[in-house]
């Protein structure tokens, strides 16, 4: 019997476990042969780089334990005795993980199991392991007979030809590319009907239809596509209409349809909310819908036929996304685009230091030329243009990681000939040197032309020049700043890590007239290595707060948790000591009078304890940067801890104490119940059951100015005039809707009893009608008071009335939902966190409308 999947052989012996250990495709064999007492058999573990396989035998003393409780995921661990490993299983079909976990407890167990006299696995065998197949080649295609493996994770087969849809393609149901660019499937008259079993590729991202002859897409089709689509390409078709139907994918950031007939966009184009790349180029637009204003754009490519009627499409796209000159001229490109780098938040990872100081001073000149502000073209538009030679311009944008799309526009007397080339990056920075490259966003490249500037070296940190060493720590903070500033300017706390970077930097700044003895002596003792190693653990999480103070028990001190990501379901420390002093500190041997790791993992466990985020607690991630010791790492996961990086082995670095000898593995693996488990915060656990309704909440659901053309009014009230333009700007009811759907909607008395007063007096009857409908729905609570909200001292933002609404939503573990930003925020100073989804507030309107044209 043979089960495929990812095996891991892991030694449960902590002094001779490798470093690290990674899986790797295996084929298990379950067999009888040469074993014939009753409730023995073979396991012969192959992997492609132990061809022979490794033989255990099953025996009951040999197994001591069979973990499965995730088996229905395709995972299974079996703990063996002797020899002493794991032997841990992933990514298994369920059913075949199922069948083959079934009959070798049924071994165990005593009972006669007829098992196949397995031969060896034949290396081909591992062909089906495959995540990536291309086909370029007729020839290749027709002599693969085979189907797709369920492990496929990218599948391309382009410009080969194909005049038909081959199902197999769908029964690789893990499918996360599918590149069928370049034949001939829209000749088929099958294309729409065969092409809607890609309904069973849930897990597709990227699907590539581009030079395929279609003539057009069917809503059938467009809703057979998966949902969470992030890309689509539908270029150089005969597309000449798209259904609304094509905008049902909201996580969808590229949709290419250039080269086609299209003659106008849907209008609910805006529903694309995430949208950042859009390819309309040569297509037949004569207009863009209004609504395209409302997306995000990084990228959109409008450039129409040549003909002679004179288009409008570049003008309306002007007109909608509001293209003026700048205020001032900029004095060069380089400040222009340093500019935009911090208007449009652009990253800038991989700049060398001295460029990051360089584009900090430019933005600095900028801002002192426009008097504190900038205005610039929409950087979705224009990355980089400059004149070459006073006849042709030359426009820039990457299309990927290798290769560019460039754009010359030649003059020819008085025409102008635009030519669009893709040439590799080797090709294009062998024909200009000169340019410096800024990478911005994951697709966004911008250009820069330094004009008789040499290229900028990084420093490098390999020196033993204290100088230079001194040097090379203040560009460092420049470029930390930097990227505070860029990357997380909106992020609570980052005032606290910047104050931090600048003490460092006057520190440093005091030591530039010592010897070079003291100098070497006191640059060692800064703190920014962990402040580069913090930021860089924030860009790798959703982090919202940097140094996030916590009252800690009986609320007589407070702790300072170092990031919070997540929207606060998880906790981040960040430790950058190096191994060895992890190691000493982990025996009691180093001396040191700051707290252990193990009491900082006691003081988060502590804290997280009473401040639980929607009624969890917290998870906790413990971030070893430079590696952690494996029983450091043990330990900590003893205690529910997720522990992030390289396990070493605590002997390559000290000779353990005797009494280390003894140490329980039972308990290193989990065999005591650990502190923080089943209490923390998984991501499933942020689905919200049961909503809370404030009054606000419930004024936005039913409000005219959420509804239909409630917004396009004129009001007398300078409040429902600014809620008007900040609704047509972005709609509070979509948001809303999406956080309470399929939640049980719950009210206090308090809230409703004053809902309805105020609904007697300023509500229209459209707005009446919505709340009737809506309190249908809603299930009326008794006022409750929880114990932590009753400690709440009433002040200006503090009401009594308040304090009730979100006392019962906590009372009833309900998350709350309001647009009361004061009481939540005054409730937070006094260390009360409340479980809340905040939107945009909105008031009755109804009554008091009046049209904009008035």
């Amino acid at each position: 019997m043979q089960l495929k999947c990812s095996v891991l052989i892991d030694s449960r012996t902590l002094f001779t476990s490798k470093l690290r250990q990674r899986y790797s495709k295996g084929i298990l064999i379950l067999r009888s042969r040469k074993v014939s007492k009753i409730g023995e058999c073979e396991l012969i573990i192959t992997t492609p780089r132990d061809k022979n396989g490794r033989l255990f035998t099953i025996t009951r003393r040999s197994v001591k334990r069979i973990h499965s409780t995730k088996m229905q995921s395709g995972s299974v661990t079996i703990e063996m005795n002797n020899p002493s490993v794991l032997i841990c299983i992933k990514e298994a079909p369920v059913s075949s993980l199922h069948n083959f976990i079934s009959k070798l407890q049924k071994i165990l167990a005593g009972e006669e199991i007829v098992l196949d006299d397995e031969k060896e696995v034949a290396f081909s065998s591992f062909a089906s392991f495959r995540r990536k197949l291309i086909m370029t080649s007729r020839k290749q295609y027709s002599e693969y007979k085979l189907g797709f493996s369920h492990y496929l994770l990218e599948l391309i087969i382009s410009s080969i030809g194909l005049t038909g849809v081959d199902t197999r393609w769908f029964g690789a149901t893990s499918l996360r590319v599918l590149d069928l660019s370049g034949n001939k499937l829209g000749k088929s008259n099958s294309f729409q009907i065969k092409f809607l079993n890609i309904v069973r590729l849930q897990h597709l991202r990227v699907l590539v239809l581009a030079d395929n002859e279609i003539q057009c897409i069917s809503d059938d089709l467009w809703n057979a596509l998966p949902e969470n689509l992030l890309s689509l390409d539908l270029s150089n078709n005969q597309i000449s209409y798209l259904s609304p139907c094509c905008t049902r994918f909201p996580e969808m950031t590229h949709l290419l349809l250039s080269h086609n007939r299209i003659e106008e966009l849907p209008r609910t184009i805006n529903s694309l909310t995430k949208l950042k790349y859009l390819d309309i180029s040569w297509n037949k637009l004569k207009f863009l819908p209004s609504e395209i204003k409302d997306l995000s754009l990084e990228m959109i490519d409008v450039t129409a036929y040549n003909g002679d009627e004179k288009l409008k499409v570049h003008d309306t796209l002007n007109q909608l996304l509001e293209i003026d000159t700048p205020m001032v001229k900029l004095g060069t490109l380089f400040e222009y685009a340093a500019a935009a780098v911090l208007n449009y938040r652009i990253s800038t990872n991989s700049l060398p230091d001295s460029l990051r100081i360089m584009i900090q001073q430019a933005v600095q000149n900028c801002k002192n030329k426009l008097g504190g502000g900038y205005r610039f073209y929409p950087a979705s538009i224009v990355t980089a243009r400059y004149r070459i030679e006073d006849v042709r311009s030359l426009a820039l944008q990457a299309v990927s990681r290798t290769h560019y799309s460039v754009i010359l526009q030649e003059k020819e007397g008085n025409l102008v000939r635009p030519r669009k080339l893709t040439i590799t990056c080797a090709t294009f920075e062998a024909v200009f040197p000169e340019v410096i490259v800024l990478f911005g966003r994951p697709t966004v490249v911008n250009y820069l032309k330094q004009v008789g500037r040499p290229m900028l070296v990084e420093p490098s940190d390999n020196t033993d020049d204290p100088k230079q060493i001194w040097q090379n720590k203040l560009c460092d903070i420049e470029s930390l700043l930097l990227e505070a500033d860029v990357l997380f300017c909106d992020i609570e706390g980052i005032g606290k890590y910047k104050k931090k970077l600048k003490n460092e930097r006057k520190f440093l700044t005091a030591l530039k007239n010592l010897s070079v003895s003291e100098l070497r002596k006191y640059s060692d003792t800064t703190n920014i290595t962990h402040l580069r190693s913090l930021l860089n653990v924030a860009k790798k999480y959703s982090c919202c707060a940097f140094y996030k103070s916590f009252a800690a028990s009986q609320r007589k001190s407070k702790r300072e948790i170092d990031l919070v990501v997540d929207g606060g379901a998880a906790w981040v420390k960040v430790i950058s000591r190096n191994v060895r002093g992890l190691a000493m500190d982990f025996i009691g041997a180093s001396g040191s009078a700051n707290r252990s790791v193990i009491e900082q993992a006691q003081n988060y466990i502590e804290v997280a304890r009473s401040h639980l985020h929607f009624f969890k607690v917290p998870k906790i991630i413990f971030e070893f940067v430079h590696g952690v010791p494996d029983l450091l790492q043990h330990k900590l996961e003893s205690f529910g801890i997720e522990v992030v990086g390289d396990m070493v082995n605590i002997n390559e670095f000290i000779k353990l104490p005797v009494d280390f000898a003894s140490y329980d593995s039972d308990d290193i693996y989990g065999g005591t119940p650990s502190v923080l488990k089943n209490e923390c915060l998984k991501t499933e656990d942020c689905i919200v059951d049961t909503v809370n309704l404030d009054i606000s909440s419930v004024f936005a659901l039913i409000s005219s100015l959420t509804h239909r053309n409630g917004a396009n009014y004129n009001y007398a009230s300078r409040l429902l005039n600014s809620q008007a333009q900040a609704e047509r700007k972005k709609p509070a009811l979509p948001p809303l809707l999406k956080a309470i759907k399929d939640s049980k909607l719950i009210i206090c008395q308090t809230a409703y009893d004053s809902v309805q007063s105020i609904l007697n007096t300023v509500a229209g009857p459209q707005e009446r009608i919505r709340a009737k409908e809506l309190f249908e729905k809603v299930e009326i609570v008794e006022d409750k008071l929880s114990e932590r909200a009753a400690r709440l001292k009433l002040s200006d933002r503090i009401s009594q009335r308040s304090k009730i609404i979100f006392g019962s939503g906590d009372y009833y573990k309900a998350v709350t939902v309001t647009a009361n930003r004061h009481f939540v925020y005054a409730a937070a100073h006094q260390d009360i966190h409340f479980a809340v989804i905040i939107h945009e507030s909105r008031a009755l309107s109804e009554q008091k409308q009046r049209d904009l044209r008035s």
